[in-house]
């Protein structure tokens, strides 16, 4: 980690600017995707070419979906939201501090009891010690409405998630470094049905690093994942009642790949790959081994056309709120392509498949194992109206196969946004 690394996390004025116009027009979107154990970091909207500064954003939604609840003939309805947001991005010598925080009000035209206030707020901080020595330390705390697709009922939800991660490495050549990391992640749910899937993580990395100072980093390392459930699972994911409550405790180990290519602010590829094990401390015949990967890729095909591919194998329970895992298995494509200097079009289609071979009730019981299938399609136009200040609509279909019928739905929403920074 350098300055030079720290240069390469700067975003251009028109680029970050599109992507916050973005922000609030695909929350919703968002919703249908992998809400992470770790919440993401939004992209600093900050000019390379300015000193360093704190943004504000502020952004007003109006969408309509179709079928709300993700349920077969569900009610439709309109959201109101209005993002708040405030950006804070600095160097300090070998050191960078990169701090967000956005606050959600959402209204709920028709489902009133559905109101809330959302928020994300977290930051990174990068340093280094002499020569030889570097660490990250992060911290997010977010508190987000659960999909409601990857809910087990049509019941108000929030989750209240806490990340926390430090790493810590030294050099031994200019190329190569040993490095150790801790991170710890929660998940609280308001709901009563859904308390059975709060958990705390706790998971620690050792590995090596190679960073050959041509925009790559390779890391190779072995991460051990203790997961603790403090209440038992009483409900499978077909929300069939479970014998006696289900202890969903476990120990993971994986040994993994980790690769970072940036040459340019307009091409980034990141991915983690390799093998990991998960034992349960009941109902071992859920335990999981096999391959896991998670790649995105983003680049410049040519100077109107960007590409951005998706590809994830994992179990971590992203887009099930569940206390077990479900093997993901995702493919998605959403490409940007410049009609001219104010507008773009962003065409959106995604498969995904969601396997619940880890939920204890269909060991138990011997009945065929949930089978879920996504299929995503849609298309935003993002325009630059005035300077500081641009517009989006969208237009986007979830539809949901399952072999328990119960679970289809389709859902298509329309929505209109405007977001401005200072």
């Amino acid at each position: 980690m350098n300055s030079k690394a720290f240069a390469v996390g700067r975003v251009s004025h028109q680029a970050a600017a599109l992507l916050l116009a973005l922000a609030g027009s695909t929350a919703a979107l968002a919703q249908q995707q992998p809400q992470q154990q770790q919440q993401p970091t939004p992209e600093s909207p900050f000019r390379a070419d300015l000193p360093d500064t704190v943004r504000l954003g502020v952004g007003l939604d109006i969408e309509r979906h179709s079928n709300l609840f993700a349920i077969p003939g569900g009610p439709s309805d309109t959201l109101l939201r209005v993002p708040l947001s405030v950006f804070y991005d600095r160097d300090f010598g070998n050191q960078r501090l990169r701090l967000d925080a956005t606050a959600t009000p959402t209204k709920y035209l028709d489902n009133s009891r559905l109101d809330y206030v959302g928020y994300n707020a977290g930051g990174i901080w990068d340093i280094e010690l002499g020569r030889p020595a570097y660490g990250q330390f992060e911290g997010r705390v977010s508190r987000l409405r659960t999909p409601f697709d990857a809910a087990l009922t049509a019941v108000e939800n929030l989750e209240t998630r806490v990340f926390v991660r430090g790493l810590a490495g030294f050099r031994f050549t200019p190329s190569w470094s040993v490095f150790g990391a801790l991170d710890q992640a929660t998940l609280d749910n308001s709901g009563t049905i859904s308390r059975q899937n709060d958990y705390t993580f706790q998971a620690y990395e050792a590995g090596l690093r190679y960073e050959p100072r041509n925009a790559t980093d390779i890391d190779f390392f072995y991460r051990r994942t203790d997961g603790s459930y403090p209440n038992r699972q009483v409900l499978d994911s077909n929300g069939n009642v479970l014998p006696g409550g289900v202890d969903n405790n476990f120990t993971q180990d994986a040994l993994l790949g980790r690769l970072t290519y940036r040459p340019t602010n307009d091409t980034s590829v990141t991915g983690t790959a390799g093998w990991t094990r998960r034992e349960y401390a009941t109902v071992s015949a859920r335990d999981f081994t096999g391959l896991t990967l998670g790649v995105l890729a983003d680049w410049e095909w040519s100077g109107s056309v960007r590409m951005r591919l998706n590809l994830v194998r994992d179990i971590i329970p992203d887009t099930s709120l569940t206390a077990s895992w479900v093997e993901i298995q995702r493919i998605a494509f959403d490409p940007q392509i410049r009609i001219s200097g104010r507008t773009s079009l962003i065409p959106m289609v995604s498969w995904e498949r969601r396997l619940y071979d880890g939920d204890p009730g269909f060991v138990i019981s011997g009945n065929p194992a949930r089978r879920d299938t996504l299929t995503r399609w849609g298309l935003e136009a993002r325009y630059e109206f005035a300077r500081n200040v641009y517009l989006n609509g969208y237009f986007w279909s979830l539809k949901r196969s399952s072999n328990y019928q119960q679970f289809e739905f389709t859902d298509n929403v329309l929505g209109l946004g405007v977001r401005t920074f200072f």
